[in-house]
């Protein structure tokens, strides 16, 4: 038969013990008495109490002791002494987890928000203007060849899109949040505004112009001192892919937007200038026959005209012979 042990006199690690499950009602008495079944159902409310108060531990404690109170146990002050210093342990114990909880979650590390990167691409020769509108209205208009990778969403302080080629950007205004644009040797920020990019792989340059708002263009490519220029609207600048330098120049390029408008303005332009812009505009290769006829210059305004009637014209005048092959245009000198 298990001896009997006077609960009045168990430690505060028999109670922890037996509160515990660790050891049952008949290791001390032979059976649970009344007020050790108070004791466990108190350490349960403390529980039940905790859990619906975790960031407020000295409310659990004031609403355990109203409880404890509203139960009088006159003859059984050794043990009702004894309850409140286990139940003051208990007490401490639900404060450090409280404030061990609240830390974690104050200080652990914060998780990297992961959003699928979207990629849109237009093709060699578009029959239309490819626009891709952003997560956060900027709307994006890509020239032939072109690839644009922007997140599903925008998460953190800056939106970065990605770009291989050429675009038109019009910028929803967030002042929170700049806009990014990646290219090879490149990075452009802005924070609401209309500009054109020309990455195009291969290129000398990575050139901007700036339509509206005012545009930071950064090389990437620069080693020791960034090299950075600031552009007003009306002005333009390029990052040179061969040293990383970067260069402005005020006024935009004068057909910068012609692949976007079909309107194209040549004053005093070098043929070589002349072709390269057709090119861009409507999708072919066009070229010289040899090098003096790039040198040639041409004057002429061409709104919304298709390719055939402007090669015509600029037969016509320069008095020129214009042949279609199967990679494109070749302009070459009559006989």
């Amino acid at each position: 038969m298990k001896s009997q042990k006077n609960i009045s006199k168990l430690t505060p690690e028999e109670w922890a013990a037996f509160l515990n499950g660790e050891r049952d009602a008949e290791t001390f008495s032979g059976e649970e008495t009344s007020e050790m079944r108070e004791m466990r159902e108190a350490w349960e409310l403390s529980g039940t109490i905790f859990s619906h108060s975790a960031a407020d531990p000295e409310k659990a404690w004031d609403q355990l002791n109203k409880q404890l109170d509203e139960t009088p146990q006159p003859a059984q002050q050794p043990t009702r002494r004894l309850f409140r210093r286990v139940m003051q342990y208990a007490a401490t114990i639900l404060v450090l987890v409280a404030l061990g909880v609240t830390g974690y979650w104050l200080t652990r590390p914060e998780k990297p928000i992961t959003s699928q990167w979207i990629v849109q691409q237009s093709v060699v020769q578009p029959t239309a203007i490819k626009q891709v509108t952003l997560p956060d209205g900027t709307v994006v208009s890509l020239n032939a060849n072109s690839r644009i990778e922007y997140p599903e969403s925008f998460t953190g302080k800056k939106r970065t899109v990605k770009l291989v080629g050429e675009a038109f950007f019009d910028v929803h205004h967030d002042a929170l949040h700049p806009f990014i644009i990646e290219t090879e040797g490149a990075q452009i920020e802005v924070l609401g505004t209309s500009f054109n990019v020309s990455a195009y792989p291969g290129k000398e340059k990575v050139e901007v112009n700036v339509r509206t708002g005012t545009v930071r263009l950064v090389s990437t490519r620069k080693k020791g001192k960034q090299a950075e220029e600031i552009l007003p609207a009306g002005q333009r600048g390029w990052v040179n892919l061969s040293d990383g330098s970067t260069s402005s120049q005020l006024g935009v390029a004068p057909n910068y937007l012609s692949w976007v408008n079909k309107d194209i303005r040549f004053k005093n332009t070098p043929l070589s200038e002349v072709f390269s812009v057709l090119e861009n505009t409507y999708h072919v290769k066009v070229e010289g026959a040899n090098a003096h006829i790039d040198t040639l210059r041409y004057t002429a305004d061409f709104e919304k005209q298709n390719l055939d009637f402007i090669v015509d014209v600029i037969g016509r005048t320069l008095n020129l012979k214009v042949s279609k092959t199967d990679d494109g245009i070749v302009f070459a000198m009559k006989k």
